[in-house]
């Protein structure tokens, strides 16, 4: 407790209270998300993994046009995909910054790709 007490009564510098979460949301985000099921998460974790390592794979061959169609096929699996609309009803009142969103694949772009 005594780690947690000084986090709890720190001033926000100026513009950040916008951007922070409050304790009572992060409650609400934590029960929401501890009745995700586990294997589902998991799964969207090792399916994120091959992703990412294929866009690495395509993007190191040069391939950039075929890393961004598999880029917006990945987003828009992610964006039907029943788990991921649990957690972004989970996180629907938290601040910008500590959402978790999917980018829409029609807004996803060359610049978005196989960029350092």
């Amino acid at each position: 407790m005594a780690l947690v007490a000084p986090v709890a009564w720190a001033h926000a510098a100026p513009g950040m209270a916008q951007t922070m979460p409050s304790q009572d949301q992060m409650i609400k985000v934590g029960e929401c998300m501890a009745n995700l099921d586990t294997a589902a998460m998991e799964a969207m974790e090792r399916k994120n993994e091959a992703f990412e390592a294929d866009l690495k794979r395509l993007c190191k061959a040069g391939m950039r046009d075929a890393a961004l169609q598999r880029a917006r096929q990945y987003a828009l699996e992610m964006v039907n995909d029943p788990t991921m609309k649990q957690i972004k009803a989970c996180t629907a009142g938290l601040p910008m910054p500590q959402r978790r969103t999917v980018m829409p694949p029609e807004k996803l772009t060359p610049a978005d790709i196989c960029t350092p």
